[in-house]
């Protein structure tokens, strides 16, 4: 999926006696899916699903088998490449044969399809997310609900930073990870830790992390997705419209906090900035997994290389803290999750089916063979209450990153970004950053040039960056 928050966008309303229509359905699907535990298995004899996975056909034909046996119940799946599967569903959804399950994912951007989308609302499958922010809305409404996600933070080795809080002459009062909730705090624990380096036997507290090419892309983003997205929530309708407000009100708010992570991991890092230009994810990776840094700026996808042989690293020492920024109220931040696949029922389909999607769905993420399939077989990383620890996909940081969803009233944060800066603007920028943390360009003059091709990009349709001086 392209991401989150970055698809609520404005709707077009369905009005008349087809919305009341649709309000009816509606109502149904959740009455029969919430009465299902004591109703049985709803009588549709099949359901049809339409996803983006040909490579796990077999997989899903596996999943069918077992359906069928368990409830009688026929799921007949299609998979469509990537590629192709916005114009196959955009087609298959307007026409008479709609799949009643498909997938919502990043290369869906026909928010038009999204009226064709049954409120899921109250349903035991909504119910089973973790983290029920990180559905698929439209003002109450719940669109479609993530069966994927990857997680993005600050990734700590537990192991160095008990070696810091043992230290007798440490500069700073904590005593334990769970103590940091704030960027002030992390600031303070990463610069002393800085000059303990010798004591840690680190050579810094941060893994610089990689400036040029698509590598330097990720964690630019995620730091400028936070910001956004603190600067959206204080602004009235700003995430209902994102568009508009991005394109009218967005004003940078917090760029100056921006400044500041990027200062703390600039100059708290492993390396000095005169060699930031030929650094990659590789090299920042292997510093972490070595044991020569405390902190790392990466996602769950970097759980295989973490942990390959030549690591240091045990899973069970690992953590992830949100991104801090400094702003207001982030004390119950949580961590930046992107929802890669969501499934969504088709609002067409008659109650009786729907009912039964919701059925299907439920089982698949819920019942022990349904975990096992998802976990084992498709591989997803579920963010759901249903599965225990053991349960998850074997992934270490997945099963830590998963396991803090919606835990300790932490509000994750999602995507808001992905359609707005393509990666060829974001090489630019990390031009520029790279020129900041040398010494060689002043902030103000930077967030200067940022803001006016920002203003450009909405004028002339060019990308935020992508445009040659």
């Amino acid at each position: 999926m392209k991401k989150l928050l970055a698809l609520c966008l404005s709707l077009l309303l369905v009005c008349g006696t087809f919305a009341a229509c649709n309000d009816d359905m509606r109502k149904e699907l959740t009455e029969s899916t919430n009465n299902s535990t004591t109703a049985g298995p709803a009588k549709t004899a099949t359901l049809t699903a339409l996803l983006s996975t040909p490579s796990q056909a077999a997989i899903w034909e596996e999943i069918a088998q077992s359906y069928r046996e368990k409830a009688g119940v026929t799921v007949r799946v299609t998979t469509v490449s990537a590629d192709t599967y916005p114009a196959a569903l955009a087609k298959q959804l307007k026409g008479d044969s709609a799949p009643a399950i498909f997938e919502w994912t990043a290369a869906a951007e026909d928010d038009s399809l999204r009226d064709l989308m049954a409120d899921l609302k109250g349903t035991s499958f909504a119910s089973l997310l973790s983290d029920p922010s990180l559905a698929l809305r439209s003002g109450d409404k719940v669109q479609a609900v993530p069966i994927d996600v990857s997680v993005f933070g600050i990734l700590y080795n537990g192991a160095l930073c008990e070696r810091y809080f043992a230290l007798k002459d440490k500069g700073t009062s904590y005593s334990s990870m769970a103590e940091i909730n704030s960027f002030e705090k992390l600031s303070a624990l990463a610069e002393d830790m800085q000059k303990h380096k010798k004591d840690l036997g680190i050579d810094g507290a941060f893994a610089a992390p990689a400036y040029s090419g698509k590598d330097g892309v990720p964690w630019q983003t995620e730091i400028a997705n936070v910001a956004v997205y603190r600067e959206a929530q204080g602004k009235d309708g700003a995430l209902d419209d994102l568009k508009a407000f991005l394109k009218d009100t967005f004003d940078f708010t917090y760029s100056d906090n921006v400044q500041r992570m990027l200062d703390l991991t600039g100059k708290n890092a492993d390396v000095d900035a005169k060699t930031l230009k030929t650094r990659t994810l590789a090299n920042a990776r292997s510093a972490f997994r070595q044991g020569k840094t405390v902190f790392l700026l990466d996602s769950t996808d970097a759980s295989e290389t973490l942990f390959s042989d030549g690591s240091t690293l045990k899973a069970q020492q690992i953590g992830l803290l949100p991104l801090y920024l400094g702003t207001d109220g982030e004390e119950t931040q949580g961590l930046s999750v992107h929802v890669n696949r969501a499934l969504a029922v088709n609002d067409k389909a008659d109650a009786e089916t729907k009912r039964a999607a919701a059925d299907f769905l439920e089982w698949l993420f819920s019942s022990e063979e349904g975990k096992r399939l998802v976990s084992e077989r498709l591989r997803l990383r579920a963010p759901f209450s249903s599965f225990a620890a053991e349960e998850r996909l074997n992934e270490p940081l997945s099963r830590t990153a998963l396991e803090t969803l919606g835990k300790n009233d932490r509000e994750s944060v999602p995507e808001v970004l992905d359609r707005l800066l393509p990666t060829e603007g974001l090489e630019r920028v990390s031009d520029y950053l790279l020129s900041y943390l040398r010494g060689e360009r002043d902030w103000d003059d930077l967030m200067r040039d940022v803001r006016a091709r920002w203003k450009q990009m909405w004028e002339d349709g060019t990308d935020l960056i992508g445009k040659e001086d």
